[in-house]
């Protein structure tokens, strides 16, 4: 019985040729898991700070939370899993139906963004997309909105 000899190389012929299609497929599937850790971690942060607004910092009469409120921004950042979360932008509104009567509900609407920069080269050209101040990056964006039923006095 013959064996067939293959010829001197090919194997890192085929070698060259796949590599770089399962390199950047695994750091894709990295920066994917990456980008889903850093929403969930966002969403779960923004959650936590319009709950505690919702439960400590809502004047229902004139249905107002200072922009600056570092309780709820510090409750945000609290919650905000990585070095790197602590930078993204908070921005805490709340909204008054002005159908309603004065008095009545209210809503908190607490909105984060973070610019997720991939490792994947060429990752960030690819989708297009650019954060605020045209930085490269992938445009995280999250709000959290809670109704603040008015209280029986």
């Amino acid at each position: 019985m013959r064996t067939q000899s293959r010829p001197a190389g090919q194997s890192l012929i085929e070698f060259a040729l796949i590599f770089p299609i399962a390199f950047f497929l695994i750091l894709g599937f990295l920066d994917l898991g990456r980008a889903v850790y850093f929403y969930a971690s966002l969403s779960t942060a923004v959650r936590e700070g319009t709950r505690y607004a919702i439960v400590n910092g809502v004047a229902l009469d004139n249905a107002y939370i200072d922009p600056q409120n570092n309780a709820i921004m510090d409750k945000v950042l609290a919650y905000a899993i990585g070095p790197k979360l602590i930078k993204a932008n908070v921005v805490i509104a709340v909204t008054k139906d002005p159908n309603q009567l004065s008095g009545s509900s209210t809503d908190v609407k607490i909105t984060a963004n973070y610019c997720f920069k991939a490792i994947t080269p060429f990752i960030n050209q690819i989708i297009g997309k650019k954060c605020p101040l045209t930085q490269p990056g992938i445009p995280i964006i999250v709000q959290s909105k809670m109704h603040v039923a008015p209280v029986a006095r």
